[in-house]
């Protein structure tokens, strides 16, 4: 799958700045062509779905001013439109007179062309190309190559490198590579701070994201068929942007990663030798490539540019305000709240409906023990008691080991081969009592605490298997007898006294049931936090994140359970509390310290600027006199801006960069380090996991 070049294209800026163009298609081959553009050339605008100020995604699409002057120009349009597919066309953008540096942007073409004009050449056409970061919410977060329908092995568990699970995501856009024609292939850059007690360090190469691990198990879920369906991919990266409280934009060939809060940094360095955010330098596949002292880069990627001095507003700006924030909250469920039952083989007369595939579990071998209870609509023709035992296997796997759970009288063990049946019967055993009567009712057949063990780490499926072929026999799975008659009402197969049984439909899961991870501290009925950081303010505003994905957890099975890196093993981090910024004495749990950086950018008051910034001739370039470097506003750095003695520092946010004008609609917020009293208040929330009940109450027998 070759691209090849079949436009090109140059210009020039009103300031003097080179641009050159050019447009790659799949399998052409052939020379490539010089084209024009329209009046005003390409603008490149970003946009977010967010109007607070966690935005923690800025898209981005160029529109280009496309000018058909003969068949051949027309027939590309005309193929765009009816032909092309999306990411079969890609388009670079330089600022420079050749494809001699990474492309200031690049992004693939979408067949949305619009109406089509009655025209004669010569014509214009509004190409339209994108970053792909918004096709995100299109594409599935399952393997690569998954097809529909989803099952178990199509999706991801965990846990993983949080720069993995970027890098999963990343690529899964398509940016162009050096095999679609880029001058070099993208990568991406994080600066974030927040460090836990037992990471490695915090030295310029230790980067949070690449030392703390996190599962995604909570990105799918499961129907009673053994369907999957997962979160698009957008949303997660999303929860994974929201939960370090960072921000990523696309520019010069790089997804920046950004936490909030760094870009309250000054600029101690030169123009030769900038100093400001340490940064970490990825591969697409999440392969560390190196780190240095500063965001951005010395040219079109400045960290910072100021107002008045080399880059001017023009009339017409207006201000805002995000109102000051009294509280901020979240909400983390925490300690083996999961539950990962998914059902028990059913029969309905006729046809017996096994296996039963339990939700997959991620380290079960940190758990102390595993607690299975199983409910049943039961129903029977005959009028009398019956005791029903039921011997069926639970089974686990992570694809190259095989475990199957094995009874010795009251004991379970798990081992390498399937329990026998003969002579003993050593299959794990549920028993329940069916009340007089032919009135359907529910029933827990199997309400046991059971070992995990030792080899259940990483990820492994389980699943409850029923075997038919020996009803009717000595060893049936399924027999029973009327209590009050004794030997003369034995039966060795349901369809003795018209015994049918069924799951109970579920809420939060496919069924009623539980399959839990257990710990000797906090047992079945295990908490979750609710916390509240807010100051001692009046008349402001409250802002709640919500449920969050990823916290400290109490225990190591947790979906949303943390391991940390500390220069020898992965570890888990301490549910107390011990992470800060830049530092490994903190001593704030990471949902708090979350909520805390984001109540000190909020304090007060938070100035939204709205206006038109532009780079004159005279003042494009600035020498301090270790290097001359322009003044090229982006979308990754800060803009300062001094007004009677105030300063802000804006990040950006949304706007258009118009590159023939040298101009961007630019709209930011002004970022602040404030130090309001803070008092923190954690809620206690209980997991659903507790008793089990039903609409009718509580489950009897």
């Amino acid at each position: 799958m070759a691209y090849g070049k079949k436009f090109y294209t140059s210009y020039k800026s009103y300031n003097g700045w080179d641009y050159y163009m050019e447009f790659f298609i799949k399998d052409y081959v052939g020379s490539a062509t010089e084209i024009s553009l329209g009046q005003g050339g390409p603008t490149i605008s970003y946009d977010t779905d967010s109007e607070d100020r966690d935005n923690p995604i800025l898209a981005s699409q160029m529109e280009i001013p496309f000018i058909v002057t003969d068949g051949t120009e027309n027939g590309f349009v005309e193929a765009l439109r009816d032909t092309y597919q999306e990411k079969d066309v890609y388009v670079y953008l330089y600022q420079s007179t050749s494809a001699n540096e990474p492309p200031l942007w690049s992004g693939f073409i979408l067949m949305d062309l619009g109406d089509k004009e009655d025209v004669w050449y010569p014509y214009e056409v509004k190409l339209k190309a994108t970053d792909g970061i918004s096709l995100l919410k299109d594409i599935d977060f399952v393997e690569d190559g998954a097809t529909k329908p989803y099952d178990s092995d199509d999706m991801y568990y965990g846990p993983g490198r949080f720069t993995h699970w970027i890098s999963k995501i990343l690529r899964k856009i398509g940016a162009g590579t050096s095999d679609e024609g880029s001058y070099n292939d993208p990568h991406f850059r994080t600066s974030i701070n927040w460090y836990n007690a037992e990471h490695s360090g915090t030295a310029q190469a230790d980067d949070p994201l690449y030392l703390t691990k996190g599962k995604v198990s909570w990105t799918h879920s499961s129907d009673d068929n053994g369907n999957y369906t997962p979160m698009n991919s957008y949303d997660v990266l999303k929860e994974i942007m929201k939960t370090w409280h960072c921000r990523i934009v696309w520019w010069k060939n790089v997804f920046w990663i950004v936490q909030i809060p760094e870009y309250n940094a000054t600029e101690d360095g030169t123009n030769l030798n900038p100093d400001n955010v340490p940064t970490r330098v990825y591969t697409l596949t999440g392969s560390p490539d190196g780190d240095r002292a500063y965001l951005g880069g010395k040219y079109e990627t400045r960290y910072e540019l100021m107002t008045g001095v080399g880059i001017d507003k023009l009339t017409g700006t207006t201000y805002q305000f995000y109102p000051r924030l009294k509280s901020v909250t979240a909400e983390y469920l925490t300690g083996g709240g999961a539950n990962y039952y998914g059902g028990f083989p059913t029969w309905n007369g006729t046809t017996l409906d096994t296996p039963f595939l339990q939700q997959t579990i991620i380290d079960a071998s940190a758990a102390d023990d595993l607690y299975f209870s199983i409910p049943l609509n039961m129903s029977k023709t005959y009028s009398g008691e019956l005791e029903v035992n039921f011997r069926f296997d639970i089974k686990a796997t992570d694809g190259t080991t095989t475990k199957w759970l094995k009874r010795t009288g009251a004991t379970y063990t798990w081992e390498n081969s399937q329990p026998s049946v003969y002579p003993n019967d050593y299959r794990p055993l549920g028993n329940t009592i069916l009340l007089p009567g032919t009135t359907p009712a529910q029933y827990i057949i199997f309400d046991k605490t059971i070992p995990t063990d030792s080899a259940f780490t990483g990820v492994w499926d389980f699943e409850i298997q029923l075997d038919d072929a020996d009803w009717g026999g000595a060893d049936s799975s399924v027999g029973g007898s009327d209590p009050s008659i004794g030997f003369g009402s034995m039966f060795l197969t349901p369809t003795t006294y018209g015994i049918t049984w069924s799951n109970i439909p579920g809420t939060s899961n496919p069924f009623e049931g539980q399959f839990l991870t257990l710990n000797s501290a906090a047992g079945i009925n295990i908490a979750g936090q609710t916390i509240l950081v807010e100051t001692a303010l009046s008349d402001s505003a409250n802002h709640d994140f919500g449920k969050m994905q990823w916290g400290d957890s109490q225990d190591a099975t947790d979906p949303g359970n943390l391991l940390v890196w500390d220069g020898s093993a992965w570890v888990q981090s301490d549910f107390s509390g011990e992470w800060g910024v830049g530092t490994l004495a903190g001593t704030d749990s990471f949902t708090n310290l979350m909520l805390e950086e984001f109540m000190k950018g909020q304090a007060s008051n938070i100035q939204i600027i709205n206006t038109k910034l532009m780079v004159s001739v005279s003042t494009k370039d600035d020498d301090d006199g270790t290097l001359s470097v322009p003044n090229y506003i982006n979308p990754v750095g800060r803009i300062r801006e001094s007004v009677m003695g105030d300063h802000n520092f804006y990040i950006f946010k949304r706007g258009k960069f118009n590159t023939m004008f040298d101009e961007w609609e630019y709209e930011g917020w002004s970022v602040k380090d404030e130090t309001p009293g803070l008092t923190a208040t954690t809620t206690t929330v209980w997991s659903e996991n507790g008793p089990m009940e039903t609409d009718n109450g509580t489950i009897g027998m």
